[in-house]
């Protein structure tokens, strides 16, 4: 039995777990939670010698409210009938992150509800422990889905690179021999790609029995995210699957780049692998 790993952050409602729960229901894996609350880190005093008053309790019901968020999950998962872990935490950001991180190093892929990435340093901290510290492939999915998550449509995002070869093996356990796999390569280039851009990925796919097509894609001036999201959007795709962070994570946050603007509102669930 496979285990799929997943956090429901501060502010999400319970129910932003539902597509992770029917996943993880239809493809007979054990789910793993982890419920966050953020605390703030209780000062022992702020003058030496006095005393700090309420700090204490505050924090003691931060707590209890983790727990009460965990037990409002179990009481869902046996409603929908799966296997489940559910553990609650309650730390400051930065002992949020390395726990997640830690539990993750026990399953085989993590699944997360949609949050604004960016604008959150929680969130983002734990993505990026996913993906470098666990070393575990990561879906986000996006922030509207009418239907439940499958995998009958794939789009790869392929640049001849570690990254891409990565996120490609991470992905194939999960792609059906039924699934529509497109290559989209953004302005491929003999010097990159050589001289038949996407065949031997191509080819590695189909040795494998799954049906792949290659697609040639212009970026023109819209950069390789905008171009990868509209390919996703023109063949109604259900999972991207990219290699994440092709540069270093500090010239990422500072400037920029295609795991970014990807994960800035995504048109269909997205497959991070670094």
């Amino acid at each position: 039995m496979k285990t799929y790993f997943s956090v429901l952050p501060p502010d999400a409602p319970i129910d932003s777990l539902d597509h992770i729960v029917q996943f993880s229901h239809d493809s007979n894996a054990h789910l793993f939670v982890i419920a966050v609350n953020l605390a703030f880190v209780v000062p022992e005093s702020i003058y030496p010698g006095v005393p700090t008053y309420g700090g204490e309790e505050q924090y003691a019901a931060m707590i209890e409210q983790s727990k009460l968020r965990a037990s409002e999950l179990e009481k869902r998962f046996v409603e929908k009938d799966i296997s489940f872990t559910v553990i609650p935490v309650c730390q400051p950001i930065i002992g949020i992150a390395d726990a997640v991180c830690k539990a993750a190093l026990y399953a085989d892929l993590a699944i997360l509800p949609f949050q604004n990435l960016f604008s959150s340093s929680l969130y983002r901290r734990i993505v990026e422990g996913l993906l470098f510290d666990a070393g575990l492939p990561t879906i986000v999915l996006p922030e509207k889905m009418s239907k439940p998550l499958n995998l009958d449509r794939v789009l790869i995002g392929w640049y001849p690179s570690a990254h891409s070869a990565r996120a490609i093996r991470d992905s194939l356990p999960l792609i059906n021999k039924s699934s529509d796999i497109r290559i989209a390569i953004v302005d491929s280039s003999v010097h990159d790609y050589g001289p038949a851009p996407g065949d031997d990925v191509a080819s590695f796919l189909a040795r494998k029995g799954l049906k792949v097509t290659v697609e040639k894609i212009s970026g023109n001036s819209s950069g390789v995210a905008s171009s990868l999201k509209q390919a996703s959007i023109d063949f109604d795709t259900q999972l991207a699957v990219i290699g994440a962070y092709g540069h270093s994570r500090m010239r990422e946050t500072l400037f920029g780049g295609t795991t970014k603007e990807m994960l800035d509102d995504p048109p269909c669930a997205i497959l991070l692998s670094h």
